[in-house]
């Protein structure tokens, strides 16, 4: 068993006497590491994939309303008042302007 311990997330060995001196056969290279399953990157992909298929779920309702609404009272959100509701709604869910199109 080692004589130091890990202190996260500044990972400096510490003696288990209390003495901090590491002048021993440990280096300061061997003791800094990854702990598994810590990675930063890995959390922000599983949150980002989180996000996006949330927004993804969001923007296929929207095209469809999109869709049936330019099928049943034509293409002009001017006078297509179910097209321009569908419009706003995209627009205010952030979705491109070439989706909306």
């Amino acid at each position: 068993m080692p004589d130091y311990i890990w202190i996260w997330p500044s990972a400096v060995g510490v003696r288990r006497d209390g003495t901090g001196n590491t002048n021993d056969t440990h280096s300061a290279a061997m003791e800094v590491g990854v702990v598994a399953g810590h990675s930063k990157w890995s959390q922000i992909k599983r949150k980002k994939a989180v996000n996006d298929q949330k927004r993804g779920q969001m923007f296929t309702k929207l095209i469809r309303e999109l869709t049936v609404a330019a099928r049943e009272g034509g293409g002009d959100p001017n006078f297509n008042p179910r097209l321009r509701l569908g419009v706003d709604a995209a627009k205010a869910a952030n979705m491109p302007q070439e989706n909306i199109d």
